[in-house]
C-alpha cells in the first residue's frame, strides 16, 4: 500500500472518530432551547389549558436514555390562592405515541416542587366527615395521568380560611397509574406530625385497595380544630 493511500485511510479514520464522538456528544449532552418563539409558545399552550400564568426559566432536551424534555424554574399562578413553583421538571414522552405525533407522558419527575395554597379546603358545611372527603378525593385521583410522578424534596403549604396552616416538607413521593389501578409511596415531614410514612394500593374506579400508614408524633389537635370547628 502506497504512502498517499495510508494517509487517505488515516484521515478517514480520524474523521469517522472524530464524527462518533461528535454524535455520542450529540446524543448524550442536554440541548438547551434558547428560542424565544419555543418559549412563547410552551407558556401561552400550558397557561391556557392550565387556566393560570405559567412561565419556566430555561428549557433542555437530552435524548439519552431516553428523549426528555426538561424546563428549570418552572413558576405557576392562579389567582391569588394558588402559587406553585419548582427547580425542575421533566417529562419523557411514550416512544410510540411520539412517533404518532402523540404526547403521552411515560414519567414525569418535579425536583423541589413547592405548592403554596390558600382558601377552603372543604366546601362550606362539609365538614371532616367520609361523605364530605371521598368525593372530593375521588375526583383529584380520577385527574392523575397514567403515568409514573416522581416528586424529590417537595413542599406544600395549606393556609385555610381560618388562618390555621399546614406544611409538608421533605416530600419524596412516587406514583404510579397504569388503567385504573394506582400505587403510590409518600415520605414527608410536617407541622402536624414529625415523620410520615405511606403505601397505597388503590382501585381509582372504585376508591378500594389498601392503605400503609405509619406516623410518627401525630399532633393534629391545635390546627385542624382551627379548620373544622364543627367537627
Amino acid at each position: 500500500m502506497s504512502g498517499r493511500s495510508t494517509t487517505r485511510y488515516v484521515l478517514l479514520g480520524a474523521l469517522g472518530l472524530l464524527a462518533s464522538v461528535f454524535l455520542a456528544l450529540l446524543v448524550l449532552t442536554p440541548i438547551e432551547i434558547r428560542s424565544e418563539a419555543v418559549r412563547t409558545f410552551i407558556e401561552t399552550k400550558l397557561s391556557d389549558a392550565l387556566g393560570g400564568r405559567f412561565s419556566y426559566e430555561r428549557l433542555r432536551i437530552s435524548l439519552f436514555p431516553r428523549p426528555c424534555a426538561s424546563a428549570l424554574g418552572i413558576a405557576f399562578a392562579k389567582g391569588p390562592n394558588l402559587a406553585v413553583t419548582a427547580a425542575e421538571v421533566t417529562v419523557c414522552p411514550q416512544i410510540l405515541p411520539l412517533l404518532k405525533g402523540e404526547l403521552r407522558p411515560a414519567r414525569i419527575r418535579a425536583h423541589a416542587p413547592d405548592i403554596r395554597f390558600s382558601g377552603p379546603l372543604l366546601p362550606a358545611g362539609a365538614g371532616a366527615s367520609e361523605e364530605a372527603i371521598a368525593p372530593r378525593v375521588a375526583q383529584a385521583l380520577a385527574l392523575l395521568p397514567e403515568t409514573d410522578v416522581d416528586i424529590i424534596d417537595g413542599r406544600m403549604t395549606l393556609t385555610d380560611t381560618s388562618g390555621q396552616m399546614v406544611t409538608l416538607q421533605g416530600v419524596q413521593a412516587d406514583v404510579r397509574r397504569h388503567g385504573q389501578q394506582l400505587t403510590a409511596r409518600l415520605r414527608c415531614e410536617s407541622n402536624l406530625w414529625k415523620q410520615l410514612s405511606m403505601k397505597a394500593q388503590i382501585m381509582v374506579d372504585e376508591l378500594t385497595g389498601a392503605i400503609d400508614l405509619e406516623v410518627a408524633d401525630f399532633q393534629p389537635a391545635g390546627v385542624l380544630a382551627g379548620m373544622f370547628p364543627d367537627s
